[in-house]
């Protein structure tokens, strides 16, 4: 009796141990893979990004790629021995939010079933546009001249040479479209001189595309009825 329960516990200390060898991270069954970047919250355009395929079997070849993103290679690696596959591929160009994504992991690699691996990255800074909208008056009979003001900022900082669009909008509907940049100041001033005006409430939609540095913006303005 007594050598029966010493060879339990023998093998229950040998057990221990040889789990508490283990790495902390160590491929982990029944646990999905994961990506998890070095860096957090919005990114530069452009930048090399340094990302981490976690939880998927030593050996294992992974691949990580941007879906719908032109000229962006994809990059590949061998996951280490704790599970994990260290990756540097470089970003788009043009602010937005891209998917980056793994090739399909297989159920072997995976610990479960084949999956593919995806997280969501935002790259470039946030620009608001202020704006409203008014008319010179709201009587059909004293051929009114609708104008549209506003700044665009992000923080603190005006933005300068910004290419704006507005949508004069009937109803929910596009009348007419102007383009103009923000002046010195990030400020814009439009006036619609040649629109055959209706009895109806007017928006207008002021929006930027994305670039190098700032992600895309838009906004609607409030209504102003004409009668």
């Amino acid at each position: 009796m007594k050598v029966r329960l010493l060879i339990a516990i023998v093998a229950t200390v040998l057990t221990l141990t040889a789990v508490s060898a283990l790495p902390a991270s160590a491929y982990p069954t029944g646990q999905a893979p994961e990506i998890s970047l070095s860096a957090t919250g919005r990114l530069t355009p452009g930048q090399s990004v340094s990302a981490i395929v976690a939880r998927v079997k030593p050996g294992c070849q992974v691949s990580i790629s941007w879906q719908k993103a032109a000229g962006i290679w994809s990059v590949s690696g061998t996951s280490d021995a704790s599970g994990n596959t260290y990756l540097a591929i470089a970003s788009p160009k043009i602010a937005g939010t891209y998917v980056l994504t793994t090739s399909a992991i297989s159920a072997d690699c995976a610990a479960g079933a084949a999956v593919t691996v995806t997280k969501s990255v935002a790259f470039g800074k946030i620009a608001l546009i202020a704006t409203k909208i008014a008319t010179t008056s709201p009587s059909l009979k004293k051929k009114p001249v609708i104008s549209v003001t506003g700044t665009v900022k992000s923080g603190t900082t005006l933005i300068k040479s910004k290419s704006i669009t507005v949508d004069l909008n009937l109803g929910g509907k596009k009348v007419t479209s102007l383009k103009v940049k923000t002046d010195a100041k990030g400020a814009f001033n439009v006036k619609f001189t040649k629109v055959k005006y209706k009895a109806g409430k007017y928006t207008a939609v002021v929006s930027f595309a994305a670039d190098a540095i700032y992600d895309a913006g838009k906004v609607t303005t409030k209504a102003v009825a004409l009668k």
